[in-house]
């Protein structure tokens, strides 16, 4: 569950943090403008979804089970 959500986390980062930043953090060469482009229009919102779904997905089912 743990690794669930800090990979969670890590996408939700990777959504947030704009592609400079990441470049820079990740001591690579600037970005060109289809990648910028490219990571606004759809890396960074599907690495927001991945993030939340892998969250959502990590939840103890336990608590939340009718059942019991």
């Amino acid at each position: 569950m743990a690794l669930r959500r800090v990979m969670g986390l890590g996408l939700l980062a990777r959504a947030v943090v704009n592609e400079d930043t990441l470049m820079d953090g990740l001591g690579l060469p600037a970005s060109g403008k289809r990648f910028k482009k490219l990571d606004q229009q759809y890396y960074r919102p599907l690495c927001a979804v991945l993030g939340v779904a892998v969250l959502l997905g990590s939840r103890d089912r336990k608590k939340n089970d009718p059942s019991e």
